[in-house]
Order: structure tokens, then C-alpha cells, then sequence
């Protein structure tokens, strides 16, 4: 049985195209504009796309971490995207988990 802590989802993006997939596939998420707008608890289900540095403090402080992935086509690389183009592209919610490590050489 989940907690219900465990049931709070939100996505977090200002793309006009994601914020319509998501409301027409996973309409269970609550939709914010930032992570600034909310405390991340231990296990939130938190969605969007995020650098990785935020990715893995999503993590760190036990939030389950999902994107949408999808094969993009090169001529829709870095443009604007419609709910549409991301069902012909395969979109889908998949979890990830990142974790920090600084690199030191010596």
C-alpha cells in the first residue's frame, strides 16, 4: 500500500506542448511552472526535464525522478513542441535516478 505521501506528482515545465502531453496521458500530475513552487519531500514523484545537477538533488532528498523521453527527429531538435510531434516522436515517462559525484584527478 503507498503512503500518501508517496501519491503527490507533480511536472514542472513551461513548454506548451509537454504541459498538453502530460495533461492528456498522466493527468494525475499537478502541474507547476518551477520547483521553486513546491518543498521536495521524500517520496514525491517529481516529472520535467532538468539539468542534471538538479536532477540529482531531486534525488538526494528521496523524490522518484521522471522524464519524458522520446526519439526526436533532427529538424525538431531544439524547437517548440507540440503535444502531436511528441506522440509521433514516442514520447513516454521514464524514470531516472542521478546521483552527484565530483571528479578529482589525483
Amino acid at each position: 500500500m503507498h503512503s500518501e505521501v508517496e501519491m503527490v506528482k507533480y511536472f514542472s515545465s513551461r513548454h506548451h506542448g509537454a504541459i498538453d502531453w502530460m495533461m492528456r496521458h498522466h493527468p494525475e500530475f499537478k502541474i507547476i511552472s518551477s520547483l521553486f513552487e513546491i518543498d521536495i519531500i521524500p517520496g514525491y514523484i517529481i516529472a520535467g526535464n532538468f539539468p542534471l545537477s538538479l536532477a540529482a538533488e531531486i534525488c538526494a532528498k528521496g523524490a522518484r525522478l521522471f522524464s519524458i523521453d522520446m526519439n526526436l527527429a533532427p529538424d525538431l531538435r531544439g524547437t517548440e513542441l507540440t503535444a502531436e510531434q511528441m506522440e509521433i516522436s514516442g514520447a513516454k515517462l521514464v524514470e531516472y535516478y542521478v546521483s552527484k559525484y565530483i571528479y578529482n584527478e589525483n
